[in-house]
């Protein structure tokens, strides 16, 4: 994928319209329309700086020198935020397999305490971290619901 691609696909991915990404990097919305048709060869290393930084991605991905996807980066670095905070009060976070979505919380004994998919454990993440402090207590949901495959694990 080439680099105009990629600013595109991440522009709109964050929700920006050209205008908007322009406005923060204090640029026209003709030059971003440049950018994504690749129409200008040599971007200035500081505009890719600040734009990898808006659009949530590393310079290197934007310029096709890193292969992986920004989403699947952040989403892999909450998750090791999530395990890390878990730790501190003696919980585990667990998953059947890499590409599993739903994850298990398991108190000191190996117990399952709560089961979330990613849709709902890397959002309650975000808002919590957000606010500025986050706890095992805050991702710990009160209640849940086992889904069905982990019913016949239990």
């Amino acid at each position: 994928m080439e680099m105009s691609e990629r600013i595109k696909e991440r522009r709109i991915f964050m929700g920006y319209t050209q205008e908007e990404l322009g406005e923060k990097l204090g640029l026209q919305k003709s030059a971003i329309a440049k950018y994504e048709n690749g129409r200008v060869e040599n971007i200035k290393r500081s505009v890719i700086a600040n734009m990898a930084r808006i659009l949530e991605c590393s310079p290197a991905y934007l310029m096709g020198w890193n292969e992986e996807d920004p989403t699947i980066e952040k989403r892999d670095a909450d998750l090791e935020n999530i395990e890390k905070i878990l730790s501190r009060d003696g919980y585990t976070l667990c998953c059947e397999n890499y590409d599993d979505d739903y994850f298990h919380i398991k108190d000191s004994s190996g117990k399952t305490i709560a089961g979330l998919y990613n849709y709902e454990l890397l959002p309650r993440y975000d808002y919590f971290k957000k606010t500025g402090t986050v706890t095992a207590k805050m991702l710990i949901p009160t209640s849940f619901t086992l889904c069905p495959e982990e019913k016949d694990h239990i």
